[in-house]
């Protein structure tokens, strides 16, 4: 008895749905009607925002990005931290400005093929892209860098020392010598 008063209450609320489904097609239509209508009113009212406006968000943003990326470069280059303690005597360097010290760089590949500075241990993708971006593209490039362009690179790349201590120099001169004009190079066993 159980069992069947729960499938009569079970059959209750089917028959309450379906009467509740039981609509005209008419009356969904109406329905249907109504929402575009109210869609079609809430893009009128700029609801969704458009194009050129988007456009216009992304290029302020991207102005007060670039504004404060030239503010922190200038209080960067311009202030050096205090020394906690007596430095060790170094080296001194020319009072050179910044940008002089940059290693030189061409505007693009010689014969349109830069060589894969990644066959250097130390520098992979990334640094390869960014020295790319500065200009390197050669090995005999890295190979001519002078102490005052390995600090600017190292400045310039975040890396503290990495250079000397990975010896891009002296990688550089080596597989500058096996790429000069009229030597042939082994690459992975193939002779190129």
């Amino acid at each position: 008895r159980a069992r069947l008063a729960e499938l009569d209450a079970l059959l209750d609320t089917e028959r309450e749905a379906a009467a509740r489904e039981r609509r005209t097609v008419g009356e969904r239509d109406e329905e249907i009607e109504a929402l575009r209508a109210r869609l079609v009113e809430a893009m009128d009212r700029d609801a969704v925002p458009r194009v050129d406006e988007i456009e216009h968000r992304k290029l302020r943003w991207r102005a007060r990005y670039l504004e404060s990326r030239v503010r922190f470069l200038e209080e960067t280059a311009t202030i050096a931290p205090a020394p906690t303690t007596t430095p060790a005597p170094q080296k001194a360097l020319p009072s050179a400005p910044f940008e002089e010290r940059r290693p030189p760089a061409l505007p693009a590949a010689r014969s349109g093929a830069a060589d894969d500075l990644r066959q250097i241990d130390g520098i992979g993708p990334r640094v390869e892209s960014t020295l790319n971006s500065l200009g390197v593209f050669h090995f005999d490039q890295i190979a001519a860098w002078t102490p005052e362009n390995v600090a600017w690179v190292e400045r310039y790349l975040a890396f503290r020392d990495r250079v000397g201590r990975e010896r891009w120099i002296e990688q550089a001169r080596a597989l500058a010598r096996d790429t000069a004009p009229g030597r042939r190079r082994s690459f992975e066993g193939e002779y190129v």
